[in-house]
């Protein structure tokens, strides 16, 4: 059962920041952006197992409360689906509150969009994490008809976090492109700092545009608090940052 993944060691001729937190991957700084560290995998149920338990056990996650709805438990909405729950899948059913929640119990935060495209589409400014030639071999990934998913791929919902070895960034991170959509931090528009939306990166195992949706630089927004069973999450921190 992978509950975190191994340090992902990337970029020997950036500077050196101390080794990343576990389970995360540097991603070194390229102005605007200074270097961060980010997940290399997508929160698993397991992880968030460990976050609701501390809630039970007492932990007052005041810090994440600003703006939050009155009576948040941070329970996800699928807790009683077995289709969605095996330990070493992605957490799905959070909405934005949760997702920050969480990082804030691990002392981390959610990504920036900005850190999220510069993880997923290195350098070069790619569209896909091997090059430009469609592959739907080669990630989790839904059909554009009903029944909408598509176990051709090899998994016919969520996927063991890390399982599409080609989904890989140039720096590391694994299932940018598929497995499920992850919120980010920012406010969609941008202009509107109140959060009416908040901005969606990635694909999912669930439906699929040929056009669209097979792209790392596809942007959604969904309201923070929608739920679905196709959404998920990762942490990042700034570089030097440790988990407490």
């Amino acid at each position: 059962m992978v509950e975190t993944p191994p340090i992902h060691e990337v970029d020997p001729g950036a500077p050196v920041l101390g080794a990343p937190p576990e389970g995360m991957v540097l991603v070194p700084a390229r102005p605007p952006l200074g270097a961060f560290y980010i997940d290399e995998v997508e929160v698993t149920n397991a992880l968030y197992a460990r976050f609701l338990a501390a809630l039970e056990s007492g932990y007052d996650h005041v810090g994440c409360r600003e703006g939050e709805p009155v009576g948040k438990d941070h329970r996800g909405a699928f807790l009683g689906d077995d289709r969605w729950n095996a330990p070493d899948r992605p957490v799905v059913g959070v909405d934005w509150w949760d997702a920050r929640a969480y990082a804030a119990w691990r002392g981390l935060r959610l990504l920036l969009e900005a850190e999220w495209e510069r993880a997923a589409r290195g350098d070069d400014g790619r569209s896909l994490p091997w090059g430009t030639d469609p592959r739907p071999d080669a990630w989790n990934h839904g059909q554009d008809a009903s029944p909408w998913f598509d176990p051709s791929d090899g998994h016919a919902y969520t996927a063991p976090v890390g399982s599409s070895p080609d989904d890989l960034s140039p720096f590391g991170v694994r299932d940018l492109l598929g497995n499920v959509r992850e919120w980010c931090a920012d406010p969609w528009p941008p202009e509107a700092p109140e959060g009416r939306f908040r901005v969606v990166r990635g694909a999912a195992w669930y439906w699929y545009d040929a056009v669209g949706e097979g792209d790392l630089g596809r942007r959604t927004w969904l309201r923070p608090g929608a739920r679905s069973f196709a959404l998920g999450f990762r942490c990042a921190a700034d570089a030097g940052d440790r988990r407490p």
